[in-house]
């Protein structure tokens, strides 16, 4: 198991590429002293605590910028942390349980992937290990070393600034050990805990300010009652097979269980608790107060629900142990890389790919323009910079949808080459399109798509295709007669919806791009029109979902073209009923006359590729 772990974490780490987070910390770490770290790296920038950060900064100062020596350390500490829950299942249950325990640990991509990350997530796990191993130690001991007191202060210490849920899994144990711990070592706990307070104490004010911000968690959306299945299921891989194994092998552990396991009740009900707790703790502060809970969050507890979902397992002979082993670890392994396309996926992302790709583009073509949208373009640039591209122009977050078609109308390239990552505004890549209608290939990494548009149809060097092959068109007018055209004025706010049922138009099983596009000529000068998408049940009298697009905060003066986009990507639509009718509609909120000449409405599938780290492929 400990050469499987090693393997799944290490496997070409120098090939490796940051992800955002990565990047985000990374360039938190260039602050010429400690306090304006602390201050603008962790206060203001941060919501973590600042452990990780803090080794960062100095890491860094000795390594650089190199993906293999900065991910080094958090993927030994991911290796390390296999062994000790390992001897945690030992020393709770017996060598079955924590055998069993520990292959899932070992080859699951839940703990795979945060263990290749120069984030919290590995550290903050060897941490709360490490306070487990010793605090199991403890509390079956009569009488702990002096040693042993000083190393459990220090792990809840080194829990508690890693990470906020390291540090709440840190509480929660201690708490427990107060129910289980010898009477006469409770003064020495209470001491323990009062060494560990005084070495945090430097980070509380951190603690205090970070607490306090408002968007703590505001880019989540609120979990649905459903996240914990959902959790699950990607757990095991979105794999029928992975599941039916789990089950069974719990349903043996239950059916084959001895006089021993069924007293093993203690350690049991904590390894419940613990997960229980924290799980219930962030799903109903999501709820009712500002969204937190993700995977990560369950990162530092969900060991021990594993220990206790395979803790009826009585001690089998060695043989038999090494067939489960086996068993789970070549169903693992198998789904992590065929079914999960792990590898696959966090070693082709959309920071490098997207650079790799746009050199080879620009050195194939003669007249190309390149354009990325990044919400920190500087992640682009680093590999840009790799791969010795020179040419292009980088949009941020802070960029108008405004600005960025000026960019567009205004080049006069024969192609042009638009990335998209961090999953940023999809109505931008329509915009592209009303230029350049020829897509000449295009690629999805996570979070990230590249397109290569060509201006005319013909090329002598690469193959072109309609734009709209990609899309299944449920409406299409192209100026076939001027009956097709549509006037607006102070007597027209709305245009006729163009409808369907939600059944007709979507896929359950896939990932969909909903894309409505309007072109027109304005007659009097237009600020506030909008193109409405809005989902809503026949008989309700509420709006399930709705959404417009804008003229991007432009002023458009009589006798000026003008484009409506707006893209829906159906993720963002929770519980779909079937009953549910979309409708697409132009909204003249000014009361201006206008006059809508092309309409486009079309679905394409979206490559699960897009979001394949998280949700099944």
């Amino acid at each position: 198991m400990l050469v499987v772990a090693a393997v799944t974490r290490f496997w070409n780490i120098s090939g490796l590429p940051f992800m955002h987070d990565e990047f985000s910390a990374l360039f938190r770490t260039e602050y010429t002293g400690f306090t304006d770290l602390i201050k603008s790296g962790v206060m203001e920038n941060d919501m973590h605590p600042a452990g990780v950060q803090v080794f960062l900064y100095y890491w860094v100062q000795w390594v650089g910028f190199n993906e293999f020596w900065i991910k080094l350390p958090f993927a030994l500490c991911g290796v390390i942390t296999v062994f000790l829950f390992y001897e945690i299942g030992k020393q709770w249950f017996n060598e079955t349980v924590a055998l069993v325990s520990t292959s899932f640990f070992a080859c699951t991509q839940f703990f795979v992937f945060y263990s290749q990350l120069a984030r919290p997530y590995a550290m903050g796990l060897f941490a709360v290990m490490t306070l487990v191993f010793i605090w199991t130690k403890i509390i079956k001991s009569e009488k702990p070393s002096r040693l042993m007191w000083g190393l459990f202060a220090f792990s809840l210490f080194f829990a508690a600034i890693m990470h906020a849920f390291s540090m709440f899994a840190a509480t929660i144990i201690y708490l427990s050990g107060l129910w289980f711990l010898n009477p006469k070592l409770r003064k020495a706990y209470f001491f323990a805990a009062i060494g560990a307070v005084i070495l945090y104490s430097p980070h509380i004010p951190v603690f205090l300010f970070q607490l306090s911000q408002p968007d703590i968690g505001g880019w989540l959306g609120k979990p649905t009652s459903g996240f914990l299945f959902h959790f699950l299921w990607y757990f095991l891989h979105y794999s029928l097979p992975f599941v039916i194994l789990c089950l069974g092998l719990f349903g043996l552990s239950v059916f084959t269980m001895d006089k021993q396991a069924k007293q093993q009740w203690k350690f049991r009900i904590i390894g419940a608790v613990w997960f229980s707790i924290s799980y219930i703790t962030a799903y109903l502060y999501s709820v009712y107060r500002t969204p937190i809970i993700q995977f990560s969050t369950l990162y530092f507890t969900f060991p021990f629900f594993l220990l206790f979902f395979f803790s009826f397992f009585k001690p089998l002979k060695k043989l038999q142990n090494l067939v489960i082993i086996l068993v789970v670890l070549i169903t693992g392994i198998s789904t992590l890389v065929f079914q999960r396309s792990h590898f696959e996926l966090m070693y082709n992302q959309g920071y490098d790919q997207t650079a790799k790709l746009a050199a080879h583009d620009l050195e194939t073509l003669d007249n190309a323009s390149l354009a990325i949208y990044a919400s920190t373009p500087r992640m682009v640039e680093f590999y840009l910079e790799k791969e010795i591209v020179k040419n292009y122009t980088l949009f941020s977050k802070h960029i108008s949808g405004k600005q960025f078609k000026e960019f567009v109308d205004n080049d006069i390239s024969e192609y042009f080459i638009f990335a998209l990552t961090d999953g940023g505004p999809a109505d931008w890549i329509e915009m592209v399109r009303d230029k350049f209608p020829f897509l000449i290939h295009n690629q999805t990494w996570f979070n990230t798509e590249y397109f290569l548009f060509s201006r005319n149809q013909s090329s002598e060097t690469l193959p072109v295709m309609q734009w709209n092959s990609l899309y299944n068109l449920v409406d299409k007018q192209r100026n076939d007669s001027v009956n097709s055209q549509v006037s607006f004025n102070a007597s027209r706010i709305y245009g006729t919806a163009w409808q369907a049922n939600c059944d007709t138009l979507f896929d359950r099983n896939q990932l969909q791009v909903l894309s409505v596009i309007a072109s027109g000529l304005a007659h009097d000068t237009l600020i506030k029109t909008k193109i409405v998408l809005e989902i809503k049940k026949p008989d309700a009298k509420t709006i399930a979902y709705w959404q417009a697009g804008t003229l991007n905060n432009d002023t458009i003066l009589p006798g000026e073209a003008f484009l409506l986009t707006t893209v829906l990507k159906t993720n963002l639509i929770q519980n779909l009923d079937d009953n549910s009718v979309l409708k697409a509609y132009i909204w003249n909120h000014d009361e201006s006359e206008f006059t809508i000449k092309n309409m486009y409405i079309g679905i394409k599938t979206q490559s699960p590729k897009f979001y394949g780290l998280f949700e099944p492929i």
